[in-house]
């Protein structure tokens, strides 16, 4: 067990006691981090929540890249820093993140977000997130 120690995942529970017969919740499964969820909406303006993993497999999938962080700025804006990949081309990786992100989004039924790439930089003295919501409320 964890005690007194906060994690930020969202846990799902499990709707049945564990086989192990422990007296404590059972978890189903880790959905994700709760920091790093990201909210878009959806064709008729209902919230669509996305994940981090989501996000992440996204960019995976994206050709040319070697770091990335993905930011969301606004409610229907993503700042997405890129460092290429040695002799990847810039306008070819950005278009290939900007199709994996189109494909999450029909996915997921959001409407994909206006997206501005900037370069990547990485604070060696922070814990790097990669996929990080940034809205001032």
């Amino acid at each position: 067990p964890i005690v007194r120690y906060r994690l930020n995942d969202v846990l799902v529970t499990r709707a049945e006691p564990c086989p192990c017969g422990s007296a404590m919740i059972a978890l189903e499964r880790i959905e994700g981090r709760e920091d790093d969820t990201l909210y878009f909406s959806a064709p008729d303006g209902a919230p669509v929540r996305v994940f981090a993993d989501m996000i992440t497999r996204a960019m995976v999938y994206s050709e040319g890249l070697h770091q990335y962080r993905v930011v969301q700025t606004a409610a229907q804006k993503l700042l997405v820093e890129l460092e290429y990949a040695p002799g990847a081309d810039a306008e070819t990786a950005q278009s290939s993140v900007r199709a994996e992100l189109g494909r999450l989004a029909t996915g997921q039924g959001f409407v994909l977000p206006e997206i501005e790439f900037g370069q990547f930089r990485h604070d060696f003295g922070r814990k790097l997130r990669r996929v990080q919501r940034r809205i001032e409320e």
